[in-house]
């Protein structure tokens, strides 16, 4: 199958077509999750495994066995999948090329290696499909910001779309929570204007979060747990997230320009950043460095999943999530819990 387009994995997905093996891999961990929920929302039994502590043979006997639902198939997803070994993908291999599978099994990685042996033989596979999430390209930000539009039933006018894109800077997790909010406060509305996004304030809302990034750039955990705690009775919890997200991207996005050689200036107009943040943001991301900002946003990730998809007390999500970022920022190395 070798190498899938993400758009037609997911028209794929909305006509109830699956391959039987998705890699999903790529540096915008926020796509990949997305796509993750919209294959997960069609199965109603979803089994997940961790590569660093996969057991091939329980997988392999996960995939012959029936779904608790009688006939439906289920979905089997290996969450971080760049830590399973070389040995274990040798026999992960055979499993994949057996012919009698019914059940869906999904690999998520951050990275793949084309040089590695399960990487060479999943992209000549005919039952995998491999979708990698690079980053996005100029203009394509405002084609998602129209499909989370679309996918929630409404149209998003071009000055909606101007003012989403405005506020939320190059963060699709931004961009995508916005949205929601701005759908839901328009209510039976068939259109997104730009009175809707007006009033889900975003941006007046993102000066409260910027003493708590300064505090977890600056290694403070308890400046930014004392921080979390007073945010938390007057904010939504997945908007603190989105905003602390922001910044983690305009920190990647700083370091991909200065790679390309565009100056301190021609960045800041083209993220539309003030120039007081800028100097925060495009220092901190000297220091951390590609590698440890990725690492950040894993960890991001993974605390909307939580917010999302679990019980758990934000306020416990959000305090694990500083404790995490405070970590990278001192130096450790950024170990995601998915």
């Amino acid at each position: 199958m070798a190498q899938l387009d993400e758009k037609k994995a997911r028209e794929e997905i909305s006509k109830g077509i699956f391959r039987p093996v998705y890699f999903c891999w790529g540096e915008d961990q926020f796509r990949a999750a997305d796509f993750l929920g919209v294959l997960r929302s069609k199965f109603l039994e979803v089994e997940i495994h961790h590569g660093d502590e996969l057991d091939p043979v329980i997988l392999s006997d996960s995939l012959k066995s029936l779904s608790l639902w009688q006939r439906e198939r289920k979905l089997i997803l290996v969450r971080s999948a760049d830590a399973v070994s070389a040995r274990k993908w040798e026999r992960l291999l055979e499993t994949i090329a057996a012919p009698d599978e019914e059940n869906v099994l999904v690999f998520l990685a951050t990275k793949a290696d084309a040089r590695t042996r399960h990487v060479q033989a999943l992209g000549k596979s005919e039952r995998a499909a491999v979708v990698k999430f690079d980053a996005l390209k100029e203009g394509e930000l405002g084609q998602w910001a129209s499909y989370f539009a679309r996918r929630l039933g409404k149209e998003l006018r071009p000055d909606a779309r101007a003012l989403v894109l405005d506020w939320c800077g190059s963060s699709l997790f931004d961009v995508a929570q916005t949205i929601e909010k701005a759908a839901l406060f328009a209510g039976s509305a068939p259109a997104l204007d730009e009175e809707h996004v007006v009033a889900v304030g975003v941006k007046s809302r993102e000066e409260s979060v910027f003493p708590l990034v300064d505090a977890l750039l600056g290694s403070d955990a308890r400046a930014a747990l004392d921080l979390v705690e007073r945010l938390i009775p007057g904010e939504e919890p997945l908007q603190v997230l989105g905003l602390i997200s922001k910044q983690y991207h305009w920190m990647l996005r700083i370091l991909a320009l200065r790679a390309e050689g565009v100056p301190d200036d021609g960045i800041v107009q083209k993220l539309r950043m003030h120039p007081v943040q800028f100097r925060k943001l495009s220092a901190a991301a000297r220091r951390f460095g590609a590698w440890r900002v990725t690492g950040c946003l894993g960890h991001v990730v993974g605390a909307d999943l939580a917010l999302k998809s679990t019980r758990e007390p934000p306020r416990q999500v959000l305090g694990r999530l500083v404790l995490d970022l405070t970590a990278v920022s001192e130096g450790e190395r950024p170990v995601v819990r998915r």
